[in-house]
């Protein structure tokens, strides 16, 4: 057996408050739940999704979907391990996070069209409200969707020329038949 003060001699606060031991072990930490929240969270909603759609631009939208989650998480996690590795070299993390706070809410009202685009063009994706491929008219603009992202919408007029249309800027969506002529559902009989 271990001598009675063997555990008195062996300072496990030594261990434990070593800064370099708290650095490793936050970086530990934050590559295991960036694997678990990517890999196994991640993959299993793919998975999921993936295998029970059997359209193809259906699957590139949860692609989309997945990418955009993994990069969210990434960053999320950068920054939260930022803040603490700040807080264990000592320094003082309340200016640094009034600051990220001011900056914050001076990027937020700078790119506020951005925010509004890239929410707009994630209901549109999700929701599924137009496709690659279907018959459009957005406002003033007709044509054929060309490219969706989250951020605009892309068509192709009848003179093939490309319109960019900001996901923030579409109000209504009218969404013709294969053959251009107006669902029947959508149109009123004067």
């Amino acid at each position: 057996m271990y001598p009675k003060n063997f555990y008195e001699n062996l300072n496990l606060n030594l261990f434990f408050n070593n800064k370099l031991f708290q650095l490793v072990f936050v970086l530990l930490v934050s590559i295991v739940l960036y694997r678990f929240l990517t890999k196994y969270i991640l993959k299993l909603f793919f998975n999921f999704a993936y295998r029970n759609i059997k359209d193809e631009e259906k699957k590139q939208k949860i692609k989309t979907v997945v990418v955009l989650l993994n990069n969210v998480i990434k960053t999320i996690i950068l920054v939260v391990v930022l803040v603490v590795v700040f807080d264990i070299l000592g320094f003082n993390i309340a200016p640094i996070l009034t600051g990220a706070g001011i900056v914050g809410l001076a990027v937020s009202f700078g790119s506020q069209s951005i925010v509004k685009d890239i929410v707009s063009g994630i209901f549109i994706i999700l929701e599924n409200q137009i496709n690659v491929g279907d018959n459009v008219k957005i406002g003033s603009y007709e044509g054929r969707v060309k490219e969706l992202t989250l951020r605009s919408i892309y068509l192709i007029d009848d003179d093939k020329n490309l319109i960019i249309i900001p996901n923030s800027q579409v109000s209504a969506i009218l969404k013709y038949k294969k053959n251009n002529e107006i669902s029947k559902k959508h149109s009123k009989k004067v």
